[in-house]
């Protein structure tokens, strides 16, 4: 098929004097007409076959680039992590140690407690210091005064007496609830713990004391 159709592209004389002697450097190409059908049929053919060549080692080179970071990141995480884990574990040391010696000082039943109310638990709840005697602690016996009276935070204190009921069958719990008497629904409860005497060797459990 004869090459009758012609396409102009319009560069100033410098530009075409470039392109000339680039043209003219390459032995690949006769002349303007040959280096444009060839460069331009190359990219065509380069689109049809799902674009031209990729440089992949540029590629993996990026992607390195990229991930570094995020490795440093992930390792930064699990050394943090580590730390996390060593905490709580030292934590629960903590709080085992913490049980013992509560184990030690909760009050020993011989017969149900006092059956207080929950507004006269927290009056006696608040007169207790860490200069308190044994016996003021005893009267309420929850996390917030054993607290109080060992200088420890409420949570851990906490988390000692449920430890203590969950693994000493002599420890029992007993809870004290302050209940909206115009709706009857439970706002607040005072939880609070004893050490079982030989009397009560019979009944694992207390029941609940009601307001």
């Amino acid at each position: 098929m004869a090459r009758d159709a012609v396409i102009r592209i319009r560069v100033t004389s410098s530009e075409k004097e470039k392109m000339r002697e680039f043209v003219e450097s390459e032995k690949y190409y006769s002349g303007f007409s040959d280096y444009f059908r060839t460069t331009i049929k190359s990219d065509m053919d380069g689109e049809l076959r799902g674009g031209a060549d990729v440089d992949t080692s540029a590629i993996v080179d990026e992607i390195v680039d990229e991930i570094e970071p995020i490795q440093t990141g992930v390792k930064n995480l699990d050394e943090k992590m580590s730390v996390v884990m060593e905490s709580v574990q030292e934590s629960d040391d903590e709080i085992v140690e913490l049980a013992t010696e509560l184990r030690e000082l909760l009050p020993v039943l011989s017969e149900p407690p006092d059956d207080l109310r929950y507004e006269n638990l927290v009056l006696e709840r608040n007169k207790v210091t860490p200069e308190s005697d044994i016996e003021t602690v005893h009267r309420v016996s929850d996390a917030e005064s054993w607290s109080v009276y060992l200088d420890e935070s409420v949570q851990a204190c906490e988390r000692a007496l449920i430890y203590l009921e969950k693994y000493y069958p002599s420890v029992v719990k007993t809870e004290v609830k302050k209940v909206e008497d115009s709706v009857g629904i439970t706002i607040d409860t005072v939880s609070r713990y004893f050490v079982l005497g030989d009397e009560f060797d019979e009944q694992p459990k207390l029941r609940d004391i009601e307001p």
